[in-house]
């Protein structure tokens, strides 16, 4: 692709960057990304924190395998995320009684406590990003990029817990 020159200062434009899909779902995401980052930091939680705490806040007992699964992330960095949660109180690690192997895991008062918290944060931004949409906008809009996370089999499951919430109310 050709890039225009601007000698004013101004970004540069990178031709038939706003047609390509790919190209805005990336830069799109990317900013939606990082302001969610920057709301979570007010809670001394990073995404990947609080995406770990809020499945096994629903999910309570499951194995550190299973919720790994379910987020689509490696089994030694799923180790380091329930370390991080477990040093901050959130949450414990107890043994499967029917498989020593496993570890169960379980939200502590504390990490319920901030798993609220932080819900609320998330569902004030979901609130804010749908702001410049429509309803049916909004609608098409989860529809077409559940389609494409098919593509390549992205998990999307820890989205869906932010989605039912903000339904209920």
């Amino acid at each position: 692709m050709a890039v225009e020159k601007d000698t004013e200062g101004a970004p540069l434009v990178m031709q038939g960057a706003t047609e390509s899909i790919g190209f805005m779902l990336s830069k799109v995401g990317n900013a939606v990304s990082s302001r969610f980052g920057e709301i979570l930091s007010e809670y001394e939680l990073v995404p990947r924190q609080f995406f770990v705490l809020n499945l096994i806040c629903q999910h309570e007992g499951e194995s550190q395998q299973a919720i790994a699964g379910s987020i689509g992330v490696a089994k030694s960095q799923m180790v380091s995320v329930v370390d991080e949660l477990e040093a901050k109180g959130y949450l414990e690690r107890r043994v499967n009684p029917d498989d020593r192997r496993q570890h169960a895991l379980f939200v502590t008062k504390s990490g319920k406590a901030m798993q609220e918290k932080a819900i609320n944060a998330a569902r004030e931004h979901e609130l804010a990003v749908r702001s410049v949409l429509s309803k049916a906008e909004a609608e098409t809009l989860l529809g077409a990029l559940h389609k494409i996370a098919e593509l390549d089999g992205t998990p999307i499951g820890v989205h869906a817990s932010i989605a039912a919430k903000l339904k209920d109310e």
